[in-house]
């Protein structure tokens, strides 16, 4: 049984909130496999299987969505997509080290959003190096109504 202590310092988790994206790619689960296929060459992570892909509803507006999960070596990514509210919400998890702006930067490229923002959580990981003083826990939920 691994103790909650020891789950510590096993790697990065990171969330990215897009708003206003381009509706276009967030109506179809070919678009989903897509970007983890991108994700994977990009940063060599090697996907363990297809992404599991669901039909999911946003909370606060009952906007259909879909919501993906990959699973990597050493990583996991979730996605939701929501067409109407054109929102994207990515969470990642990594043990494996990667550049971490270059990953915002094809989602970006990706979902073309107008506006975004980052959470990043860690305890006491080494990477991403560029990314400080934001190893803290926030609640965006009433304010970008999340699905979760």
């Amino acid at each position: 049984m691994i103790g909650i202590s020891s789950a510590f310092n096993l790697g990065p988790h990171f969330n990215l909130y897009f708003e206003a994206c381009n509706p276009d790619k967030l109506e179809d689960e070919k678009n989903l496999t897509e970007f983890f296929k991108k994700f994977s060459e990009k940063f060599n992570f090697n996907q363990d299987g297809a992404p599991v892909i669901f039909n999911c509803m946003h909370k606060a507006s009952e906007d259909n969505g879909l919501c993906a999960i990959a699973l990597f070596k050493n990583a996991n990514i979730i996605v939701y997509l929501f067409p109407k509210l054109k929102q994207v919400f990515i969470g990642m998890f990594s043990l494996q080290e990667f550049d971490f702006e270059q990953f915002v930067g094809l989602a970006k490229e990706f979902f073309l959003p107008e506006s975004y923002n980052v959470n990043f959580f860690s305890e006491n990981s080494d990477f991403p190096t560029k990314i400080q003083n934001q190893a803290f826990p926030l609640d965006f939920s009433s304010q970008m109504n999340l699905p979760f």
